[in-house]
Order: structure tokens, then C-alpha cells, then sequence
């Protein structure tokens, strides 16, 4: 090991000079160099020394020879530090002298060392020529030392090291500070002497047990003495509790570790007062915290607390620990993976502390933290509708703070064979369309579902096991003439309804344009109309179109005519133009068409001509209606029976003439009107006479009337037909789809006379279709009713239970055991979030209903509740619930139990949400009733006059039919003084240096004591944080080592404001302080030791030893040379060899 070299920094010599430095001369005395100088001895030759009475050299002293005869020459000898005289000065001559004339001398005290006197006050010497003078000048101690030395041991007769010990003389009153003690417990200093009292400064933790008696010290025996010391103890009381409950916590081990004393640990275990107590410590600070981990706690508050033990007093501290919590993390997923939403859990503890409910978030998960280490059980209280409830509970232990996940697969509930999905597609009149797609869609869950389909021969497409759910319909396409949907149904698919949706499709349709023109000169002709007749019906089952007349470009346009196959005829034209009656074919796209007919114009005639027009009030052509045509001048006739609509009656002489209908086409009525013309050949015209019938209807006491019943005749509603007639209305339409009313009954109360097809295409619910095609006459008067037989079907039944609270509020998570009374055969269900549990397919009979598992705070309903399922309709049940309720009572005290009254209280649920207010009444307490069961908080917003508002949140659990106490303790308010802060400081008054360990006592201006005691620390600065405003005075009451005390001085603190006073210190005469430090770093060494010794190596002082701030402190020391030699280095450093030399004067420290 390299050892590092150390050094003395400096030397402070702190004795305040009271004489002068004794000046250290060394001066040759020239010598005469001729025969007639007077005989002479040299000054070499003079050997005389200056000893004391024990023979031991006396340095410095000076001393006066005068000559007995001759001139009285006078010289002033002076001694070295040895004692040896080797200085002379010729007093007469006032000059430093080489030689002393020989004779005979008187010698006479000069100048004496201090603490010395001459023995003899007039001794004769005598001088012989170039001779060995030699000789001794004795000197007697006038300060004579003994040495005292004393021990410090405590009770068991331990050495006390560091204990600062002072004697003071009873005859001069001056004191000595001893060294302090070292590891073996003793201090040793020579000390002037005489009587003297010791002064002992009592070590920390202990109290002087001696009595202290006056102690002699003398020149001749050394003197010791024992000092026994008293070590002072206390005791200390820890309580731990649990942070939530207050509860007490037994079994916890805790450890008190002395800040002192080397940090000597003690341990202890809680008992069932959760506390543990240590007795008999010493006194002084204490750090008290766990010794380790506490069972099934995390942490505490604080971790850890200092405490002072002060003498014959327990010392009370408190621990509050924060439960091990851990967490844990619900996953809720479909058997496809997908995450499930808004899943209801309910997590508790399975020994029955706790329990809580959550809910899953949009990704499918929950976590939960904060919960105590235990067993729990996860059980599924509510999905979102189509997915099926989880019935197994699910257990997991949470051991440390890592959180936990547990997952629940979710199987989507589908559709059974009962309520499959039938997709149907139609026209508006009923008809079957095969080839329609659709692409039906899951819209309402995480779920992917999409499926496309097309429709059969029979216009339908089944669809099974489908998740439940809302779904989108889109037709994507369609049979050629019909029109794809433009926008998608939305419909819901589950277990309790009849999943059949009908899409009706519009027809295709497409604007058709007809020019009428002159055959010959292509010239437009305008009044034209035109007949369309479609090979497919139009939405509203037309099939006939009859167009407006031609404007006078010859156009007109029929919009929204069925695409496809179509005839179409001309059925009117301009006058003097020949209609073209025959009958075109075409076909029809969405884009439209444009037909061209030409018409040729009437030949001139030389006799009269009349052409008849028959049509329906559609304008279309009819046949066999018969005319007759009657000339009013000679009363002749003629009859004719319309074709193509028409009939003409040519070679008509001159004259007037009536047409009058005489025959109606069948199923039409005839005509009343009769019209007359003036027909004159000379005009060349062709008298055109246009007549429209009107069809047959039913008398109003006779309608068509189509009555549905079952086999027992009883009416059956809901049935749905399709009628058609051979012949269509007036308006066009010849087909009809018709449902039964509650009475059973289909009534066309203005329907035309004709041959009708009835066919049923849905039948009601519970019965078979019935296939067979009616036909049925239509007459005006006949018997126009026609009835039609259903037989049933034999289904099962759902028996719908609706949940409710008592506000009528739908309640999901209800589960219901439905019981048959004759088989006893069970089925268990749970309402959705609709609050509806739907029990399928029960046969007809009697059924006990009895709730099995309460919604999520309700009461279970005890009632057994009795229905009947009668085979014919879907039955209803519902049944409320109760919420579960607690209550609340808060008492509020203060420390000694007395009620106080005006608190107030928030009060907010687990999830942070404000209930109320509340406040104590006049007996101090205050209750909340109806509380939904959970974990609340409580928290006081107002505390009752002069006492402080209790920060705790308090957390508390409600449940159903108890009553939850909480009692809420409020201190009394302290009263409040305006403080401002005080910072002392201590330091040298020349060097400025910090100073460490002097006392200071702290008084009001009046005198009043406020602090006994202020001690400065190792910063050179002791702080008051809260001294009350005012006027004060500062009194040192002990210094720092080798330190004069200070005057007192006076300083006033100011409120909220910090206030600095500095103390200086001047040191003390005879002090010597010694600061050691690292050759490089300039760093204090502490742990060397030194010895004092006299300039012959006498040891005047051992174990100076240097503290932690590499100072050796030495005190009182007289004026002489002194020589510090270290017999001992710091670890890893070596010794310094040569001595410290240095002299004290009556006014300085020199190095020598």
C-alpha cells in the first residue's frame, strides 16, 4: 500500500499575548587581540547553566553579573534553550560582549523564566582568566504541576469515550479543559498545583452518577479518579394499522435502529394490538421502520419514522399500511376471436370482503386494479344481445402485484331450426320472382357475417343458423323488368320473432313515344292516341296503357311503361285520317323507344259517312257493342256491331241523323247518351261520333266479400290473397293482394262484375296455406261471397317474461327457471338488455315461473309465479324486482367521544360520481338511506367550529339491509401565531471559519426562557423555524472549544420572514489548534494521534487525537517551547517523523 504524506496546515495560536516575546539572541563576544588588553576569559569558556531544584535545564532565562571590584562591570548573561548561558551583553559599554574581564561577580536576576525565580537572590561567581568557568544557576519552580488523571466508565464499568471534562483552581479561579476521553475511557493533563473542582460535560444519553468532590493535585504523586456515568433510557411504541380499516395488524415485525451508538438495531413483533414496544433504550434518535415485508400489505405510510427517546418516557408512533394489491384484467371475446363490448362481470372476493362490478369497454376488456391479495371468483352477469352468457364461474388468486388476465369465450347465439331466416322476393302482385340476389349483412355486432344469396323457383331463400342480431339487406340484382332496390332494410333476426322478409320489386320501367304522321305528305297529326298493351304487369298490376291524344308536332309520350314484350294499336286519329287498327309489336327497354304510324287521309266522298268509336274508359277499343243509326228525315235504320272498336256507316244521303247504343259489350253498361249529325255530302266529311262504357260493378247491398275461417268456423285474421279478374276496372287494375281482417273478412264493395282467380299466399300464423285456386262469378245482384277453410297447425308457444323495476325500468341479467307442472321439465333463461327472457317452444299446459338469479342489485323475487300456455298465442309475464338497499350512518367526534354537530359530508360512488351533501345533526351524526349495495367514499367538506377538516377519504362498504357505521374523529383547531425563522451561525471572529458544538440559550426581552438550549451543528448553524414575532435576546452558554464565550446580544424576528444573526468568537489565550490535513486534497484526516512534550521530550499531554474535522485542539498552555510529535497516523497514511517545534509567548505562537 502507497501511503499518502501528510502535513500540518497551520499552527493557530489563539493565547491572547499578555508580555513580549522573549527575543532569542546569539551573539559572538569579540576577543582583544594584543598583549596590553586586560586579562580576559572568553565567553566560550563560561559553562554555567540554568537548571531547577529536580536538575532539569531552565530555557531562557536571564540573568545580571556585576564585578565586586575594579569599574563594576556590568553584564546581562542570557541562556539558551538548553539552559546553557552562551549570550553576553556588556551593560556599561552597551554593547554585546566577547569576553568578561575576570574577577569576582554578584549574580542577580535579569529577566526569569516564566513560572521561575533565582534560589539565591545574590550568588557570587567567579571568574578565572582563559579558564573552564562552569557552574549551575538554580532556579525554583514558582508554578509547580502535578498531574491528574481521570477515567469515565458507565454503570458496567465500560469506558465513556469523548467526554470533555474541566478543572478549575479553587485558589485562582482558573479553569483547565482536559483532553477528551479516549477509547479507554481516560484524560490525563498536568495542571499547576492545588485544589481543584472538575466540571464534567455529561455525554449524550447519560447522566453523572459520582459526586464530585475537590480534588488535590500535587507535585510529588500523580492524582486519579474514577467518574462513573448513568446511561439514561426511554421506551418507544409502535402501532401499525391497516390504512382502510383502522384495524389493528398483529404478527408484522418492525426494527428501531439508534441513530447513535454505532446505529445498534433492536427488533420486534406486533401483537394483537398491532403494537410492539422496545424498553430500556437509550436515549436519542431512532429511525423505526418494517423490518420486512408485512403479510399481504404493499407498503407503509411513512416507510419509515425518526423518533426521540427521551429519559423515563415512552415515545408513541403510528404505521399505516396500504393493503397488497394486485390487478386483474377481463378479456371477453367471441369463439371467433372478435372482442365483445359492454360485457357485465361481477368480481368478489370468496371470502366475502368485497365485490364489484364492471363493465368491458369497446376493445373487449376490463381491468381492475387496486385489489387485495385473495381468492376470487369472475362470474358473467349480462352480454350484449347474440352472444350466449357465460354460466361458468371462473376462480383465479392474485398472489403478488403483477395483474392477472382471465378470458370468457362467448358463443354467438343462433338461430334454431324454428326461426330460420326466410328471405322472399315478389312483384306488387304477389308473384314468386326467382333470381333475385340479396347480401345480407351482421350490422349490430363485432361479429362478421356476410352471406349473398339468391332466390329460388319459388321466389325464397332460407337462411339457418344465423348469429342473432340486426341485420342490412341489400339487393344487388334482379330478373330482367324489375328494378333493384335502391336503398337496404335493416331488420333484427332472433329467436323470438318470425324471421320472414318479403321484398316486393317494382317493374322496370321506360317512357314510350308515338309519332302520328300523313301517310303521303308525312305531315304531323295531332289528336292521335294511342293503346299499350304489356306482357308483364306494372306495380300496380296494370297491363293496358292508353296514351294522350298527339300534340302538333304528332307526338305524345307514355312514361313508365313496363319494359319487355308489347303491343300497342293505334285507337284514335286527326279528323278525315283513317285510324291504323293493326295491332304492332315491340320490345321495351329503360332507355325508352320511339314508334312511327302513319295515317291516310279519307278519300272524298260524294255521299255521307259516320264512324262510331267504341272504348272503355281507358280508351281502349272495345267489340261487340251494337249501334243503330236513325235518318230523321224518313225515320230508316241501320245496326251495326262494332270491330276493332269501330263501326262506319257510308252512303248516307243528305239529312240528319241519331246513333244510339243498343247493346253493351258484356260486362259493361250501355251507354244512355244519343248523338246526332248533320250529314252533307257536299262537305266530303267523315262524321267521326266517339262513345266510352263504363264496367259493371256489384250493387252495394251485393260486394265481393271473401270470408276465412278454420275447420270450427271460427274466423281466422291475417290470411293474404291475390284476386285477379279476367277484365279490369275502370282505372285499369284487374288485380288485387288482400288481407284478412280480425273478422276474417275481405270486402271490394265497388268491385266490377266479371270471373275473378282467388289464391292465398301467406296463411295466418298457426294455420297451413291453402292451395286451392277459387274462381268466382261476379254478377251485380248474384252472391258475390266466397269462403275459404284453414286448417291449423299444431306449434308450440314462447312464453315472453318482461322484467321490470319498480319504475317499470327494463332490468337485464334476471334469470328464471320455467317449470312444467305436468312433466316437471325445466328451462332456465336470462332477460337481454331489453329486459325480456323469452322461454321457446313450450307445449300447451301449466307453468311455474320462479326468478332464480336478481338482477345486478335487486332482491330476488320469492313469488312462484303460475301461467298457462293455452296452444294458441304467445303468452306474457311480467315481474318487478326490488333494488337492494343499505344505509349509512356517519358519526362525527373529536378526540375525547363528545358529538359534533354541523359537519358536512360528501358522499360519492365507487366510479367517482357524487351522491349528496350531508350534514350532522344536532346529536352528531347523520344518515343516508336507500344506498344502492357497493363501495362508497366519504370525505368531510366542513368541519364543526374550531376544529381542523379531517383530510382522510374514508372508504366504506354498503350492502343490502344493513347498516354501515363510520366514525369521523376531528382535532380541535390550534391556534394559529404569526413565526418567522431563525438562523444562528457561529464562526471565528479573524478567520470567519465555521464553528461547531457551542450552546446558545434564547429569551424573550422580559427574560422569559424559549429555548433552554441551542446547539450549533457541523455547518456552524443551528435554525428556529418557528419563533414567534418579537423582541429577543441570545445568550451563549458555552463556546466552541478553545472559544471565549460572546456577549449576549439582542435580535427581533419578524413574521414570515427568516431572520439572520451571526455570533463571532475570539479564541482563547493559551489555546492551540492544530488542523490536519491530505497533502494533495486538502482534505481533514481525523483519527491521528499526537503527544505534547517539552522541549526535552517530556510528555506533557497524550492522546490529543484529531476529530472529524483534522483538529487537535490543546487549551491553557503556558508560555514555553513545546514540541507535538504524532505517534499514531490516519488509516493508509504515514507517520510525520519530525516534531512540531513551536514556542508560546505572552502574546504568539512561533514555529521553531
Amino acid at each position: 500500500m502507497i501511503k499518502n504524506q501528510h502535513l500540518f496546515q497551520k499552527l493557530i495560536v489563539v493565547f491572547a499575548i499578555l508580555g513580549l516575546l522573549v527575543n532569542v539572541f546569539s551573539v559572538p563576544i569579540a576577543a582583544f587581540a594584543t598583549d596590553t588588553t586586560p586579562a580576559t576569559s572568553g565567553i566560550d569558556n563560561m559553562h554555567y547553566q540554568a537548571v531547577d531544584k529536580k536538575g532539569q535545564s531552565v530555557p531562557n532565562a536571564t540573568v545580571q553579573i556585576v564585578a565586586l571590584s575594579g569599574q563594576r562591570v556590568k553584564y546581562n548573561l542570557t541562556a539558551d534553550d538548553q539552559g546553557n548561558f552562551t549570550t553576553a551583553y556588556d551593560v556599561t559599554a552597551k554593547q554585546p560582549a566577547t569576553h568578561i574581564n575576570p574577577g569576582r561577580y554578584q549574580l542577580t536576576a535579569d529577566t526569569s523564566p516564566t513560572g521561575y525565580q533565582l534560589e539565591l537572590s545574590a550568588q557570587i561567581i567567579e571568574v578565572a582568566e582563559n579558564d573552564l568557568n562552569s557552574g549551575q544557576v538554580t532556579y525554583v519552580d514558582t508554578n509547580p504541576t502535578g498531574k491528574l488523571t481521570l477515567t469515565a466508565t458507565d454503570q458496567a464499568k465500560q469506558p465513556l469515550a469523548d467526554i470533555l471534562m474541566t478543572a478549575t483552581n479553587q485558589t485562582t479561579n482558573k479553569s483547565y479543559q482536559l483532553p477528551v476521553t479516549g477509547v479507554d475511557g481516560q484524560t490525563t493533563m498536568a495542571l499547576p498545583v492545588g485544589q481543584y473542582q472538575i466540571q464534567v460535560n455529561t455525554a449524550q444519553g447519560y447522566q453523572l452518577k459520582t459526586t464530585m468532590q475537590t480534588m488535590a493535585v500535587t507535585e510529588e504523586t500523580p492524582v486519579s479518579q474514577a467518574i462513573q456515568f448513568e446511561q439514561q433510557v426511554g421506551a418507544i411504541q409502535t402501532t401499525l394499522k391497516d390504512q382502510s380499516t383502522q384495524k389493528p395488524i398483529a404478527g408484522a415485525q418492525f426494527e428501531a435502529i439508534a441513530l447513535q451508538n454505532d446505529q445498534q438495531t433492536v427488533t420486534g413483533t406486533t401483537d394483537e394490538n398491532g403494537q410492539v414496544s422496545w424498553s430500556n433504550l437509550p436515549i436519542g434518535e431512532y429511525q423505526i421502520q418494517p423490518a420486512g415485508q408485512i403479510a399481504g400489505y404493499s407498503a407503509t405510510v411513512p416507510a419509515s419514522q425518526k423518533v426521540t427517546v427521551t429519559a423515563q418516557k415512552t415515545t408513541e408512533n403510528l404505521f399505516l399500511a396500504y393493503e397488497q394489491t394486485s390487478g386483474l384484467h377481463l378479456s371477453s371475446i367471441s369463439a371467433s376471436g372478435q372482442p365483445i363490448p359492454n360485457v357485465d362481470y361481477r368480481i368478489e372476493a370468496t371470502d366475502g370482503s368485497t365485490s364489484q362490478d364492471v363493465k368491458t369497454d369497446a376493445n373487449g376488456q376490463a381491468t381492475v386494479n387496486d385489489l387485495r391479495i385473495g381468492r376470487y371468483r369472475v362470474t358473467e352477469k349480462s352480454v350484449p344481445a347474440g352472444y350466449q352468457l357465460t354460466s361458468q364461474t371462473q376462480h383465479v388468486t392474485l398472489t403478488d402485484q403483477t395483474t392477472q388476465t382471465v378470458t370468457f369465450k362467448h358463443r354467438v347465439v343462433k338461430t334454431d331450426t324454428r326461426h330460420k331466416c326466410v328471405l322472399q322476393a315478389t312483384d306488387y302482385q304477389g308473384k314468386a320472382l326467382s333470381g333475385v340476389q340479396f347480401k345480407v349483412e351482421l350490422i349490430d355486432s363485432v361479429e362478421s357475417v356476410v352471406k349473398n344469396v339468391t332466390t329460388g323457383a319459388n321466389g325464397a331463400v332460407t337462411l339457418a343458423n344465423l348469429p342473432v342480431g340486426q341485420y342490412r339487406i341489400t339487393q344487388v340484382a334482379a330478373p330482367e323488368g324489375y328494378q333493384v332496390a335502391p336503398t337496404a332494410r335493416t331488420v333484427t333476426i332472433d329467436n323470438q320473432s318470425v324471421n320472414e322478409f318479403t321484398q316486393r320489386l317494382k317493374r322496370a320501367v321506360g317512357p314510350v313515344t308515338f309519332k302520328v304522321v300523313d301517310q303521303t305528305t308525312r305531315h304531323p297529326l295531332a289528336g292521335a292516341r294511342v293503346k299499350i298493351k304489356t306482357v308483364v304487369a306494372s306495380g300496380t298490376g296494370q297491363t293496358t296503357f292508353l296514351s294522350g291524344k298527339t300534340d302538333s308536332n304528332g307526338l305524345v309520350t307514355v312514361n313508365r311503361v313496363p319494359v319487355g314484350k308489347l303491343t300497342y294499336q293505334q285507337v284514335t286519329t286527326a279528323e278525315n285520317y283513317v285510324v291504323d287498327s293493326q295491332i304492332h309489336g315491340a320490345t321495351l327497354g329503360t332507355e325508352g323507344q320511339q314508334f312511327i304510324l302513319t295515317n291516310q287521309a279519307v278519300q272524298p266522298v260524294t255521299t255521307g259517312q259516320i264512324t262510331v268509336n267504341k272504348t272503355d274508359m281507358q280508351g281502349f277499343s272495345l267489340d261487340q257493342a251494337q249501334f243503330k243509326l236513325t235518318n230523321l228525315t224518313d225515320g230508316t235504320t241501320q245496326v251495326q256491331t262494332t270491330q276493332a272498336g269501330q263501326v262506319r256507316f257510308t252512303g248516307l244521303a243528305a239529312g240528319q241523323y241519331q246513333i244510339q247504343e243498343t247493346k253493351a259489350p258484356a260486362g259493361y253498361q250501355l251507354a244512355t247518351e244519343t248523338k246526332t249529325v248533320t250529314v252533307d255530302p257536299r262537305q266530303r266529311q267523315n262524321h267521326v261520333v266517339n262513345f266510352a262504357d263504363q264496367r259493371t260493378t256489384v250493387a252495394p247491398t251485393n260486394p265481393l266479400t271473401i270470408q276465412t275461417t278454420n275447420t270450427d268456423g271460427q274466423s281466422v285474421a291475417g290470411a293474404v290473397f291475390k284476386v285477379t279478374t279476367n277484365q279490369a276496372d275502370d282505372q285499369g287494375q284487374d288485380t288485387w293482394v288482400l288481407t284478412a281482417d280480425q273478422n276474417g273478412l275481405i270486402v271490394l264493395p265497388n268491385a266490377v262484375t266479371g270471373q275473378y282467380r282467388i289464391t292465398e299466399i301467406k296463411a295466418p300464423k298457426g294455420y297451413q296455406l291453402n292451395a286451392t285456386v277459387y274462381r268466382l262469378h261476379v254478377t251485380t245482384y248474384g252472391y258475390n261471397q266466397l269462403s275459404i277453410s284453414h286448417e291449423s297447425t299444431i306449434v308450440p308457444h314462447d312464453l315472453r317474461i318482461v322484467k321490470t323495476d319498480l319504475q317499470e325500468q327494463r332490468l337485464a341479467g334476471a334469470t328464471f327457471m320455467v317449470e312444467s307442472v305436468q312433466t316437471g321439465q325445466t328451462q332456465k333463461v336470462t332477460t337481454n338488455q331489453h329486459g325480456i327472457a323469452t322461454a321457446a317452444n313450450l307445449a300447451t299446459g301449466q307453468y311455474r315461473v320462479q326468478e332464480v338469479v336478481a338482477p345486478t342489485g335487486y332482491r330476488l323475487d320469492a313469488t312462484s309465479h303460475q301461467i298457462t300456455i293455452n296452444g294458441k298465442m304467445d303468452q306474457q309475464l311480467r315481474i318487478q324486482d326490488t333494488p337492494e338497499a343499505g344505509q349509512l350512518t356517519v358519526i362525527n367526534t373529536n378526540q375525547a367521544g363528545d358529538r359534533l354537530t354541523g359537519a358536512q359530508f360528501d358522499l360519492k360512488d365507487q366510479l367517482g360520481q357524487f351522491i349528496g351533501n350531508y350534514k350532522t345533526d344536532a346529536e352528531g351524526q347523520l344518515k343516508v338511506a336507500e344506498l344502492t349495495p357497493g363501495t362508497y367514499t366519504v370525505q368531510e367538506t366542513q368541519v364543526a367550529d374550531g376544529y381542523q377538516l379531517n383530510a382522510k377519504t374514508f372508504k366504506i362498504t354498503v350492502t343490502d339491509q344493513t347498516t354501515t357505521k363510520l366514525n369521523v374523529i376531528d382535532q380541535k383547531q390550534a391556534t394559529t401565531t404569526e413565526t418567522g425563522i431563525l438562523v444562528l451561525s457561529n464562526s471565528d471572529a479573524k478567520l470567519k471559519t465555521a464553528l461547531v458544538g457551542a450552546t446558545f440559550r434564547i429569551e424573550t426581552a422580559t427574560g422569559q426562557t424559549v429555548k433552554k438550549q441551542v446547539v450549533i451543528d457541523q455547518n456552524g448553524q443551528a435554525v428556529m423555524p418557528k419563533l414567534v414575532a418579537g423582541q429577543y435576546r441570545l445568550i451563549q452558554t458555552t463556546a466552541a472549544t478553545a472559544y471565549q464565550i460572546a456577549p449576549t446580544q439582542t435580535f427581533e424576528i419578524t413574521a414570515n420572514q427568516m431572520t439572520k444573526v451571526t455570533v463571532t468568537n475570539e479564541q482563547r489565550p493559551g489555546s492551540v489548534i492544530v488542523n490536519q490535513v491530505d497533502g494533495n486534497t486538502n482534505q481533514p484526516l481525523a483519527g491521528a494521534k499526537f503527544e505534547l512534550q517539552d522541549r526535552l521530550g517530556n510528555v506533557l499531554i497524550t492522546n490529543l487525537k484529531s476529530d472529524s474535522r483534522g483538529q487537535v485542539i490543546m487549551s491553557y498552555l503556558t508560555p514555553a517551547v513545546y514540541q507535538l510529535v504524532e505517534v499514531t497516523a490516519p488509516e493508509g497514511y504515514g507517520l510525520i517523523e519530525k516534531p512540531v517545534v513551536f514556542r508560546i509567548t505572552g502574546s504568539d505562537v512561533r514555529l521553531k
